[in-house]
Formats: C-alpha cells, sequence, structure tokens
C-alpha cells in the first residue's frame, strides 16, 4: 500500500490532473450524447446509475491504463463482458463480507468469472510490457500502469509475482477510479 501510494501520488499532481481533463471530456461528451438520443424516445428511461458505471469504466481505462479500445458506453460485447464480470466480483466479495457462509454457493462461478477479469489484467499488463520494450521512449507515457512498470526495478520485470502485483494496482484503481466517481454521479443526479 505505501509503495501504491508513493508512486501513484506523482500521478495526482495539478500538471497530470490537467491531462486528463480531454479523455474525460470525451468521454463525457458521449454520455451526454447517449441521454440525448434517449430522450426523444416517448416511455424510455435511461438507468443512470448504469451509463455512470460504463461511463467511468471507460474512463479509468483511458486514463489510468492507457486503454481506449474497450467502450462500454457503446455496448460493446466485450466491454460488457468486463463490466458485468467486474459487477458479479464486487456483489460477490460484498456479500460474502455480510455472510460468509455464501462463498461456498457459488464457488465455481466466482472463480470463473475471477479468471476471466484476471485474464483480462494480465493482457493489459503484458502488453503495456511488450510496448516499453519495443518503444523505449515510451517510457514518459503518462498512465498509472506505466509509472509503476518503471517502479519496478528491470530485473525483477520479468517475475511472476510482478504481474500478481501490478494485477492489483490495477484493480485498486479501478475500484477507487470507477465506484466512487460513478457513484458520486448517481447521488447528485439523484
Amino acid at each position: 500500500w505505501k509503495n501504491q501510494r508513493l508512486h501513484s501520488k506523482s500521478f495526482f499532481r495539478r500538471q497530470e490532473i490537467e491531462e486528463m481533463i480531454p479523455p474525460f471530456l470525451e468521454t463525457g461528451a458521449r454520455v451526454l450524447s447517449i441521454l440525448k438520443e434517449n430522450s426523444t424516445k416517448p416511455n424510455h428511461f435511461v438507468d443512470l446509475q448504469d451509463l455512470f458505471y460504463r461511463f467511468t469504466f471507460d474512463s479509468i481505462l483511458k486514463i489510468g491504463f492507457g486503454i481506449d479500445t474497450i467502450n462500454c458506453l457503446d455496448n460493446d460485447p466485450l466491454s460488457n463482458k468486463l463490466s458485468e464480470a467486474f459487477n458479479f466480483l464486487q456483489g460477490e466479495i460484498d456479500r460474502r463480507g455480510d455472510n460468509p457462509i455464501l462463498r461456498f454457493y457459488s464457488f465455481l462461478k466466482f472463480n470463473r468469472v475471477l479468471h476471466q477479469f484476471d485474464s483480462f489484467a494480465y493482457e493489459i499488463i503484458s502488453k503495456r510490457k511488450e510496448e516499453l520494450l519495443q518503444d523505449p521512449a515510451s517510457h514518459g507515457s503518462k498512465n498509472l500502469l506505466t509509472k509503476f512498470l518503471n517502479s519496478i526495478p528491470p530485473d525483477e520485470v520479468a517475475l511472476p509475482q510482478t504481474d500478481t502485483y501490478l494485477r492489483d494496482i490495477l484493480i485498486n484503481f479501478f475500484l477507487a477510479g470507477r465506484d466512487t466517481t460513478a457513484t458520486l454521479l448517481s447521488w447528485t443526479m439523484y
């Protein structure tokens, strides 16, 4: 936790935050166009909380990890699968915290969905490692994953526990970037 905080602190300085604004606004403009499209349909309702979760899902991937190929706002099948997997895992963890006995009832599905999400995270990490090897100039890239990769000593980058460490960081920031913003937007609209 200390290491994560130390390396992510520089990501939240004024200049870095100013660089986050354009991708955030771009994704926000897509949210507004979805609302506008749906406002003309009679008797049609938009689940704002779901829309905000999809908005923040796309935003944290762009801003935090440099991924702009996933698009939940346009109902991309892969994106929806990832978002649903993340929601399921989050809900199961919450339910298990309330009642530890429940962990035995959905064990197989939980592990299957966890494996899907882990595969996604490891793929992001693997691609970023390849990019850094092929283009050393991209070491200055402005996203959290690259910052954390650059903080690992070169002789340790290939170790399997490094990928697990990076996956944990990715999920921590994914939770923080997605849920807090989506919940804030939902409550603001409420």
